[in-house]
């Protein structure tokens, strides 16, 4: 079932009548749902035929609306497989994975744990070097060390 619905039956009835209004509007919905994260990058839309239900329309209003949305490059759709999502949130956790390499993120940290070390270091209050000295103590008790 879709992720989204139909707001009032007046916005469906306007759409069954002008089929072009109507696929402005589902592209809207569509778009909106797909910027807001409802809808996961990669992730497999509902068929076209499930969208109709789903919004009171034609299967030609869907596909029109959904093709608009893969001109703005928000989906591709495959012949015989479906629509899927190619929006990816800002900031999503997979960015980085797909940017990096696991060298490079070890080459970053070598370049600021140093620097994090120097600060803490520097900032440092009484209470947190005591903090410290106890943590270091409870960690040589629990691996034996002395």
């Amino acid at each position: 079932m879709p992720k989204i619905g139909l707001t009032t039956d007046n916005d469906m009835a306007a759409r069954m009548v002008d089929p072009v209004r109507g696929s402005s509007w589902i592209t809207a919905q569509l778009r909106h749902a797909i910027l807001d994260g409802r809808y996961a990058h990669g992730e497999k839309l509902p068929a076209e035929r499930q969208f109709a239900s789903a919004f009171g329309a034609s299967r030609a209003t869907i596909r029109t609306a959904l093709c608009r949305l893969e001109t703005e490059r928000l989906v591709t759709r495959r012949l015989g497989a479906g629509t899927f999502v190619n929006f990816r949130a800002p900031g999503s956790s997979e960015d980085i994975a797909e940017l990096t390499s696991p060298l490079e993120l070890i080459d970053v940290r070598l370049g600021m744990e140093p620097n994090m070390v120097r600060l803490a270091v520097l900032n440092a209050t009484g209470r947190d070097v005591e903090r410290l000295t106890g943590a270091v103590a409870l960690m040589q008790a629990s691996s034996g060390d002395s």
